[in-house]
């Protein structure tokens, strides 16, 4: 054994919850490059933000490189092209009609694949239009958000939206131009943390905040925070791990979050199962 696997495992055994934990080292992530079937290499190009697995192999980050899987419900126009994005597609009107399929969606599942394909458009392009169609579309969520704290009636839903975006922008590549509601090191994060306390005011049913949590996960995924990072769910107090036990307290009744969340920790070299027997190790 390695010197590093034995300090990875001398930590996992100090630190694991009751004997319980979900173990994932950066090199267990290989097995997720290919990015749920895109090409997910040429779509976030190389990027800072992407991660080096093996010598051979360039996985992207998690919010970009890995589908949400959304059935029928309807999306960005998505059809195997560049990055899996449609080659036909005019990016002049994603703003407006990326806005406004947010504003008639309720699943936060969908619209996390509505902004993640958003982002990725946006990614093909690198002149300053992207960094205007950007902006033009944080500002037409952003004014919702305005809307509905003027009016009382505030928005969990598009707080989440400016937030979920913004770490996109950031894990595609765009960041620079938009350093918006850092938190933890997670730009956007502080966002989403505001749409998360909403929700719970609210008293938003807890399916679509559970799905709330799962998007807060993938936004802070230990990998984009940590180089060289051994990390195992229930062996560290991280903002990922509560996220993640949060989403799946309302998982089991909602399918929709139950396929994702089951795929994204697959994607991560872990299980639901496994997850399930840390959150019962912790009651």
């Amino acid at each position: 054994m390695t010197r590093s696997k034995q300090a990875g495992t001398g930590r996992m055994r100090r630190h694991t919850l009751r004997g319980a934990a979900v173990f994932i080292t950066l090199a267990s992530l290989g097995a997720a490059a290919h990015g749920g079937g895109e090409r997910c290499a040429e779509a976030v190009r190389s990027r800072p933000g992407q991660i080096t697995v093996a010598a051979s192999v360039l996985l992207g980050p998690p919010m970009i490189c890995h589908e949400i899987l959304i059935g029928k419900a309807r999306s960005l126009p998505w059809d195997g092209g560049r990055g899996g994005s449609s080659s036909s597609y005019n990016i002049e009107k994603l703003p407006s009609e990326a806005a406004a399929l947010l504003a008639a969606e309720p699943s936060a599942i969908v619209r996390m694949e509505t902004l993640r394909r958003a982002a990725v458009y946006l990614s093909h392009d690198e002149s300053d239009r992207a960094h205007a169609l950007a902006w033009e579309f944080i500002g037409r969520r952003a004014g919702a958000v305005l809307s509905g704290e003027a009016s009382g009636k505030i928005d969990p839903q598009a707080w989440f939206d400016v937030a979920y975006f913004i770490g996109c922008l950031n894990q595609v590549g765009l960041g620079k131009i938009v350093t918006l509601g850092e938190a933890d090191g997670i730009p956007g994060y502080r966002f989403m943390l505001k749409a998360i306390e909403e929700a719970e005011k609210s008293q938003l049913n807890a399916g679509m905040l559970a799905q709330m949590h799962f998007g807060a996960a993938v936004m802070s995924h230990p990998a984009m925070r940590h180089k060289n990072y051994q990390y195992a769910i229930g062996t560290v107090n991280d903002v990922y791990d509560r996220h993640v036990l949060a989403a799946l307290k309302s998982s089991k009744d909602d399918q929709l979050l139950e396929t994702n969340l089951s795929a994204h920790l697959r994607n991560f070299g872990s299980s639901i199962d496994d997850v399930r027997k840390v959150a019962a190790a912790g009651k």
